[in-house]
């Protein structure tokens, strides 16, 4: 991955600067420079980059791959208190989440975190 500033770092900036971030990345494609990316983290925070895309790359293709396997409501809300005993670290979470029930514990949650879970496996799972 080069170094320096790149065609998509001024947006970049920016989106991290609306957000209140300190880490970031940006995908663009057919953008006005052409397709591309933008990276803005330490060395620390880059370490755990490849496993957030691939877990993000997992999750579009179980979304749209259609197969007749896959079941609905594999994507599953979770609230941080159950994240956090369940898995630890920091999650991933959505920038406008909305009310939803916790798929483990039940409670009603607007922390934005989900889980790729088999929906028969949780006591309360999200209906589509």
């Amino acid at each position: 991955m080069a170094q320096g500033a790149g065609k998509y770092d001024p947006q970049l900036v920016h989106a991290l600067a609306d957000a209140g971030a300190k880490c970031g990345v940006l995908m663009v494609l057919n953008g006005n420079h052409g397709s591309g990316f933008a990276v803005q983290a330490t060395v620390q925070q880059l370490l755990h980059l490849p496993g957030i895309l691939r877990s993000m790359a997992d999750s579009i293709e179980a979304d749209t791959v259609e197969t007749e396997k896959k079941e609905p409501g594999w994507t599953q809300p979770i609230c941080a208190d159950c994240f956090q005993e369940t898995y630890g670290g920091e999650p991933v979470r959505v920038s406008s989440p909305h009310p939803e029930c916790c798929c483990l514990c039940g409670d009603d949650t607007s922390d934005g975190i989900y889980i790729r879970i088999d929906p028969r496996t949780v006591a309360f799972p999200r209906s589509e």
